[in-house]
Parts: C-alpha cells; sequence; structure tokens
C-alpha cells in the first residue's frame, strides 16, 4: 500500500532546538522509510510565524509544541487558538517541565490523551518514533477476561508496555461481564483464560471469535503448550485463535503473540484495510 508522507509541524523558539529536533527526526524518518512507509516530512518554526498557523496548519498531520514559548507563553496558549479555530489534529508537548507543572488545563487534556507529552529528556528516536505512531492510531482496544488479580495486574501492565501500541484494556472477571462489555466496544484484541470458575474460558473464547473474528483472540492457559489436550484443541477450533501457557510466559512473549496474531493471520483482515496500523488509523 503506497503511503503519503507523515507532515510534522514543530513548533519552538529556540532555534538549537529547533535544529536538535529536526536531526533526531531525521532518525526517525530513516526507520519510517525502513518499514516501506515514505518517511516524514518536518517543518520547525517560531510562534511567531501567525500566517503558518492561520493559512497552513491543517496541511500537517502532527503538531509537537515546546510548552514554554517566547513572551511569557505556553503551548497553552497555542492550542487554545488553534482549537477555538477549528484545527483538530494530534498535538503533543515537549517540555523539561514535569506535567504537574504545567497549566492545569492542559494537565486535563494530558491525562485524558487528548494531548500528547514528550520530556525533553526523551528526545531519542525510538521514543519518538513511539510518540508518533501512538499519535497516528486509536488506542488498542484489549477485552481481557480473568479472575484471577495477580495474573491480571500482570498482564494489563504487560499489555501497557508494548512500543507501537497505547492498549486500553477492559477487564471482565467472568463470561458474562465480557458479552456485556463486547455489546459496547469493538475489540482488536480478546484475551481470556482458560479456567474461569463456574465458566468455560475455552467456550468463550470460541463464542467470541465466532461473533467478532475480525478481533485477535488469545487463550490463556495453565495447561502446558505441549500437553496432548492443547494439541487435540489445536486440531479443532484453535487454528484461528492463539494460545499462551502461563507456565513459561513473560512480558515480552505476551506481547509478542498479541502483536502476532493482530497483523499475521489472514483471517483478521478487514476487506479494503491492509494492515492492522491501518485500521486503527481509520477510526
Amino acid at each position: 500500500m503506497h503511503r503519503r508522507n507523515l507532515n510534522i509541524l514543530y513548533v519552538d523558539d529556540n532555534p538549537e532546538e529547533r535544529d536538535m529536533f529536526a536531526d533526531v527526526l531525521d532518525e526517525v524518518s530513516q526507520s519510517f522509510a525502513d518499514a516501506g512507509a515514505d518517511g516524514l516530512y518536518l517543518e520547525t518554526v517560531s510562534s511567531d510565524d501567525a500566517a503558518l498557523f492561520s493559512m497552513r496548519i491543517r496541511i500537517f498531520d502532527l503538531l509537537i509544541c515546546d510548552y514554554q514559548l517566547a513572551n511569557n507563553k505556553t503551548a497553552t496558549d497555542l492550542i487554545e487558538t488553534l482549537r477555538h479555530d477549528g484545527v483538530q489534529i494530534p498535538i503533543a508537548v515537549t517540555s523539561t517541565l514535569p506535567e504537574s507543572q504545567m497549566a492545569p488545563c492542559l494537565q486535563q487534556r494530558i491525562q485524558s490523551n487528548e494531548i500528547r507529552l514528550l520530556s525533553k529528556d526523551d528526545w531519542q528516536a525510538d521514543k519518538i518514533e513511539q510518540l508518533l505512531h501512538r499519535m497516528m492510531t486509536a488506542p488498542l482496544e484489549i477485552l481481557y477476561v480473568e479472575d484471577d488479580e495477580d495474573d491480571a495486574e500482570f498482564v494489563a501492565e504487560a499489555l501497557q508496555s508494548m512500543r507501537k501500541y497505547e492498549a486500553r484494556v477492559h477487564r471482565a472477571r467472568n463470561a458474562q461481564e465480557a458479552r456485556e462489555m463486547s455489546q459496547h466496544v469493538q475489540f482488536d484484541v480478546q484475551l481470556v483464560d482458560a479456567n474461569l470458575g463456574a465458566d468455560n474460558g475455552i467456550d468463550l473464547a470460541r463464542e467470541l471469535h465466532d461473533k467478532d473474528d475480525t478481533a485477535a483472540t488469545i487463550v490463556i492457559s495453565g495447561m502446558a503448550s505441549d500437553s496432548s489436550e492443547i494439541r487435540r484443541l489445536n486440531k479443532s477450533f484453535f487454528a484461528p485463535i492463539g494460545f499462551v501457557s502461563k507456565n513459561d510466559w513473560n512480558s515480552a512473549m505476551l506481547v509478542r503473540n498479541v502483536l502476532c496474531k493482530l497483523n499475521c493471520p489472514p483471517e483478521h483482515t478487514i476487506p479494503g484495510v491492509s494492515s492492522f496500523s491501518d485500521r486503527l488509523m481509520q477510526r
């Protein structure tokens, strides 16, 4: 699939920092090109260039702005002006200040993920690449059905560590809660513990998959991955459903299984959408 450049506007009243940001983005652009994208287009400007904002802001896909601008202004002033003018492109603020020292209205927007925060201490290619991916995609909606509190905490932390996607984990403690949640949210990933007390997690996973086969469905179980029961299940209905054993899992392995199910199997593709990332970007 042909992709156009990702157009980024960076606003900073310090010319040295504008140059520094451009240097880091050159590294990110190469990474995008290596992944098959056309690359990135960056324009760096000062906050005084009012004509740019009034006439050309809508040609950009992303705005990244330094928090502390000249003449006692902050990124909050610029963001309020853009929102008042109806500009709704994704915005990130970068600063050496912690979030707690920023304007309260900006703190609220950061906490609600309307605005992203990038510390200048994180001006590294991998950190900025992660920010760009997250700004351009909707959060990953994950249903996780688990009745064990410790396992639930471990899995939630592992999923939220994914570099490319921002995970929004919806925890259900039983089959009924899972069914109710699936009525209101289109999930991208459905993780189901095989042993849910009174409920059969394997049957629930099959039910959820039958209801929405575009979601990546994965069963988590205490059975060993090479057990005879798992081999039997694989031959019956597990072909479109992933499996993770609790006997040998860790954060990296869990994330790897989720990403593989998201991006690889043909049964999870949508007509007209070439990849899972494209599906998120179309939301």
